[in-house]
């Protein structure tokens, strides 16, 4: 399995070889930190069951 940060990676690679183009990224821990969500309340990004 892979980490978020290989998985963006590897979009990133997949994106640019397909000739297609990423207009925006967001930084999802950053948007919730705005909404309050502090990061003790992370969970391991893991599906259920693994």
């Amino acid at each position: 399995m892979k980490t978020v940060s290989e998985s963006a990676v590897a979009l990133q690679t997949a994106v640019e070889a397909n000739r297609f183009g990423v207009m925006q990224v967001h930084n999802f821990m950053e948007t919730m930190t705005k909404k309050g969500l502090d990061e003790g309340n992370q969970r391991d990004a893991q599906p259920a069951g693994v």
